[in-house]
């Protein structure tokens, strides 16, 4: 069910491939200004999220909100962050919204993955 995003080191042009470089680097950013990074490369914004799109099969905003959700996925499976901590660190702020995005792309809810891998650990008992 997870949407694979194509693979980045296949990309041929290199203003895509820095523009998602800088796009991994704004993760925890609800939104992005896709003109920034455009004008960073001396793009007009419209020919970036062309160029974006034919190399990575998404636009950048999508592209942007994938990246998010994949961080997302490894800290609710890797970490002992709970689900709202994860929204936190990934720039959800409304938990509806994550769950539904997150359902969508995953197929599971993230407080089902987060509970799913839990590692119980009993407590030593010591006796007085």
């Amino acid at each position: 069910m997870a949407i694979e995003l194509r693979d980045e080191t296949a990309i041929l042009d290199q203003r895509v491939y820095i523009g998602a470089a800088w796009i991994r680097q704004q993760l925890s950013a609800t939104n992005i200004d896709v003109n920034e990074v455009a004008k960073a490369l001396n793009l007009s914004g419209s020919h970036f999220r062309h160029l974006f799109r034919e190399h990575m099969g998404v636009t950048p905003q999508r592209y942007h909100k994938l990246q998010r959700l994949r961080r997302a996925q490894h800290l609710l499976r890797e970490s002992s962050l709970n689900v709202k901590q994860v929204m936190a660190e990934v720039g959800w702020t409304d938990e509806s919204h994550f769950c539904r995005d997150y359902k969508r792309v995953y197929g599971e809810s993230p407080s089902k993955v987060r509970w799913s891998c839990v590692k119980f650990i009993p407590a030593q008992l010591t006796m007085a």
